[in-house]
């Protein structure tokens, strides 16, 4: 529950949400856990890949390592949430998904046309585009397999390895 932020000051104010925010996303289930990591992961390998091709060139060198090592982060978050992201095809999603891009297109053309000429803007559209390719990838994919091949592979992640 969040605290009420006019008792607070202003450093604690601002990092309350972001740690309840971790505090939330440390109690989801594991399935949706490793949704919300590739989501996350690929919002920043969109991001730093747009930032990578437009000033990537510009950039000192220290700061070009510094992007690579985000959309390494990115990578690692992408592998990981779809490892563990192995659900049933999920058509809601699926829709849903696509009427966020179609609506956010419908937006961004018609109600703030100056925001994909922003660079700042385009870059976290981009990003959010991304998650949502993602996002929609897990929907689509399925469980995959023979159900004999999806329970050796469980048996194989909890068996201890001595």
């Amino acid at each position: 529950m969040p605290s009420d932020p006019s008792s607070q000051g202003p450093i604690t104010a601002i990092l309350t949400p972001i740690v309840e925010h971790f505090a939330r996303h440390a109690a989801l289930p594991p399935y949706e856990k490793a949704i919300a990591r590739a989501e996350y992961g690929a919002f920043l390998l969109g991001v730093c890949g747009y930032a990578g091709l437009t000033v990537g060139p510009y950039l000192p060198g220290s700061w070009r390592l510094g992007l690579i090592a985000i959309a390494g982060f990115g990578l690692l978050l992408v592998a990981v949430g779809l490892r563990g992201a192995r659900g049933p095809r999920d058509v809601m999603t699926i829709f849903w998904l696509l009427a966020f891009v179609a609506g956010g297109w419908w937006v961004v053309v018609h109600r703030l046309p100056g925001l994909w000429t922003n660079f700042f803007g385009r870059g976290f559209c981009i990003g959010l585009l991304c998650g949502a390719a993602v996002r929609f990838y897990i929907a689509l994919r399925g469980l995959g397999g023979d159900a004999y091949g999806l329970v050796a592979d469980d048996i194989d992640q909890q068996e201890w390895k001595w």
